[in-house]
């Protein structure tokens, strides 16, 4: 094992912190202006990822994309029903399955809450000197492959049966984040 280099340690807890802080004011401000819902991750992730799916999702479908039980799936499902989030329907032509779809206030939750997030940030650049925003927006590559290798570690500690070279094309497959740091439409809406 490599011995542990303080300095990166204690620069990966400002990191965490720095980055846990950010996301926090501009979600907390995103939720409060908008008159949003506070959604834990899961569910957050789960509303994104059927609203990127036009024809909506079955519920196996989405616990896989999830890596999440089927149970576990059908009381995310529920909850976000009950608040109006999602809804479910029979699938045509098989009455036995549901196929689960966002709700036009599903639609309006995400995108309110995704204009709030930029709109925080936007205000927040307006305050900082531009000099800083364009070291900010500098460092947008390199967060985005520190967001790939973050992945790369979740899959391997989620999946430690999985083969050491799978590390690398772990990234590959769920592509680089984009820009925002996000991954894509399966991102997490409204995080906590």
């Amino acid at each position: 094992m490599a011995e542990v280099d303080p300095t990166r340690t204690a620069a990966a807890a400002r990191l965490t912190e720095t980055l846990g802080g950010i996301w926090g004011y501009a979600t907390a401000t995103s939720r409060a202006v908008g008159g949003l819902p506070t959604l834990p991750p899961s569910q957050a992730r789960a509303l994104g990822l059927v609203i990127a799916s036009e024809d909506g999702m079955t519920p196996s479908a989405l616990a896989e994309a999830l890596d999440l039980s089927r149970p576990m799936v059908s009381e995310l499902v529920h909850k976000l029903q009950k608040t109006g989030l999602v809804d479910r329907r029979r699938a045509e032509g098989d009455g036995r399955s549901v196929v689960v779809f966002a709700t036009e206030h599903g639609r309006y939750v995400s995108r309110s809450f995704r204009l709030g997030i930029v709109d925080s940030f936007r205000e927040a650049f307006d305050r900082m000197d531009a000099a800083d925003v364009a070291v900010v927006l500098e460092s947008l590559p390199v967060l985005a492959d520190l967001h790939d290798h973050l992945r790369t570690i979740a899959d391997r500690a989620e999946h430690p049966d999985r083969p050491d070279e799978a590390d690398a094309d772990a990234v590959h497959a769920h592509g680089p984040a984009d820009a925002e740091g996000k991954q894509g439409a399966a991102a997490g809406v409204i995080g906590a």
